[in-house]
């Protein structure tokens, strides 16, 4: 009978040593253990870039910033991570040279790989982040938005699921059409492509 497989906890100096390396891996640290993350299929992309061009152009000439999934998300410092989006409103994330901290608006579009880790440890844990106003998860497999916001003391939950609807996110004086968002997606087989 063999010995149980034991996990290597990381240090926080340890991770930043391995992201200071030049590498086409991005790597999140969540409470001593540190994640590769892998590539995306076209749809994740699709939406994360949808959401990103969405957000640039609504926002332009005001005093929020969106971020892309090149952008690292200091939770707390157990948990470093890389969302799809952000946006952010604060002044210290807008001229910022590293990561940001004080995002008003997350958005996490969910993959197989993430979909477990999205909806429990980082949905969890960016809840506790001070100011934040909206957690966002979006389906890749379905047209499914699922907001959270917050409201005082609470977060309320909302799904959208009609591609003719818009989500509104008064917190940021915005609102979003589900079909500009889920634009070039289509639920047919994923096809291998051939050479």
């Amino acid at each position: 009978m063999g010995l149980p497989a034991t996990k290597i906890k990381y240090s926080l100096d340890e991770y930043f040593k391995l992201t200071e390396k030049e590498s086409d891996v991005r790597y999140e640290y969540h409470f001593g253990e540190i994640v590769a993350m892998a590539g995306a299929l076209l749809r994740h992309n699709y939406l994360t870039g949808n959401f990103y061009a969405t957000f640039h152009a609504k926002l332009r000439g005001r005093r929020c910033v969106p971020f892309n999934s090149d952008t690292r998300l200091r939770v707390e410092d157990g948990l470093w991570v890389y969302p799809d989006v952000m946006i952010s409103c604060h002044e210290a994330d807008i001229k910022a040279r590293l990561y940001v901290e004080h995002p008003s608006l997350i958005v996490e579009v969910l993959s197989g790989s993430t979909r477990k880790t999205d909806y429990s440890v980082k949905k969890a844990n960016y809840f506790k982040i001070a100011g934040l106003q909206y957690v966002i998860l979006v389906d890749t497999e379905r047209i499914f938005i699922d907001v959270y916001e917050k409201q005082g003391d609470f977060w309320v939950n909302k799904i959208y699921t009609a591609v003719d609807t818009h989500v509104p996110l008064p917190l940021l004086d915005l609102e979003l059409l589900i079909a500009d968002l889920y634009e070039w997606v289509t639920f047919e087989d994923d096809e291998v492509n051939e050479d």
